[in-house]
């Protein structure tokens, strides 16, 4: 398992997400990681995930434990929804939504244009504006959500359906202080967007999650990933993702085009990248969290 010690139950925190996150990429936090992967460990095919909720005190007492700095072992939850209910949590906590308030028109207009090479062309432009802890975060989430809509026979949990349960923690709305008309609007086009980010192939977000130590080590997506899927087949862990060169929109416009018009389970993602840096890093007082994906 990653290492993931937080300090003390005296730490604060302002409510951003990059308060969260460690000071080297992929920036996402512990809690994300741990549900994610233990969800992810024991299969995503119970049905309503993410719909069903689990216990509310369960739900509160795990979040709790992770804030403050503990390490809980997740394979003694039974219920895997109180796993989602922690991750749904602690996101609706966050000050600002994945996406942020400033960028909430940018998504807007990009799932609204009609045009699939143009709608993606400014998502991409969109999610390159978005602060490196939210960026790396929504990929991770979105890889998931991907591989959660991907059992769509089993869980009953469609792309749709996952959109209008992730719309406000993701998307939110267009300002913090909206009247009830205006959230209202921005409500319908949560689901929207959410869609439009699903259905976007799952290696543009990869290319968000390869860790630090890989981009310095020069590793080419080919080299890191083989690397990495040796490793998988020995310690059973996801694989790395693609590292961070622009996106060929063209290419993933085509793709998307095709995604879009298939169901969730013509478009399985891979299983979700492994962030595992092998270096040692200095710990930093001043973050919340150190490094998930430290081993």
């Amino acid at each position: 398992m990653p290492a993931n010690q937080t300090p003390s139950k005296t730490a604060r925190t302002d409510g951003l997400l990059g308060s969260y996150c460690p000071t080297v990429r992929p920036k996402v936090p512990v809690v994300i990681v741990r549900c994610v992967r233990e969800m992810g460990r024991r299969g995503l095919t119970d049905v309503g995930l993410y719909r069903v909720s689990g216990a509310d005190k369960d739900i509160k007492d795990l979040r709790d434990k992770f804030l403050r700095g503990k390490n809980p072992d997740l394979t003694r939850v039974a219920d895997i929804h109180v796993l989602c209910g922690v991750l749904k949590d602690f996101l609706r906590s966050l000050k600002e939504p994945l996406l942020t308030t400033a960028l909430f028109g940018a998504f807007t207009l990009a799932a609204d244009l009609t045009k699939d090479e143009e709608s993606l062309s400014m998502m991409f432009e969109a999610i390159a504006e978005l602060p490196d802890a939210n960026k790396d975060t929504l990929a991770y989430l979105i890889l998931h959500l991907q591989k959660v809509a991907a059992e769509c026979d089993s869980n009953k949990m469609y792309a749709s359906s996952l959109a209008k349960i992730f719309g406000p923690t993701i998307v939110g709305y267009s300002s913090p202080n909206s009247d009830a008309q205006t959230m209202l609007e921005d409500t319908k086009k949560q689901p929207v967007i959410v869609e439009k980010l699903l259905s976007i192939p799952s290696e543009y977000w990869k290319q968000f999650l390869i860790t630090d130590e890989d981009v310095r080590d020069g590793k080419t997506p080919r080299t890191a990933r083989q690397e990495d899927e040796q490793q998988d087949r020995n310690e059973n862990t996801p694989t790395t993702p693609e590292p961070r060169p622009g996106p060929d929109f063209r290419r993933l416009a085509s793709s998307a085009k095709k995604a879009v018009k298939s169901t969730p389970s013509a478009h399985r993602s891979p299983l979700s990248p492994k962030f595992g840096s092998k270096s040692k890093q200095s710990a930093k007082k001043s973050h919340f969290f150190s490094s998930p994906f430290t081993k």
